[in-house]
């Protein structure tokens, strides 16, 4: 028996290699949260604040991980800080 990556461990044809994924920037939940970052700081810098009025524990968890993606990838305008108040 060949002790080879590409064989099938019961001696089958050899498997095509794993497609490599895609950079987390280009997946559909990271395009989602950038954008809906952007929205917040365009939306921040417009109405100098805004405040989601009565969310339940999903829409919290999303906004938080959102604010998150913000801080983490330098969207925060200038001389501003974004702030999550419960």
């Amino acid at each position: 028996m060949i002790d080879d990556d590409s064989a099938v461990a019961d001696g089958g044809e050899p498997t095509e290699p794993a497609k490599p994924r895609p950079p987390y920037s280009e997946r559909p939940v990271a395009r989602a949260r950038q954008a809906k970052a952007q929205e917040l700081i365009e939306r921040l810098v417009a109405e100098g604040h805004v405040r989601i009025a009565d969310p339940d524990d999903d829409e919290v968890a999303e906004w938080r991980r959102v604010v998150n993606y913000a801080k983490r990838h330098g969207l925060e305008p200038t001389g501003k800080r974004i702030e999550k108040v419960p």
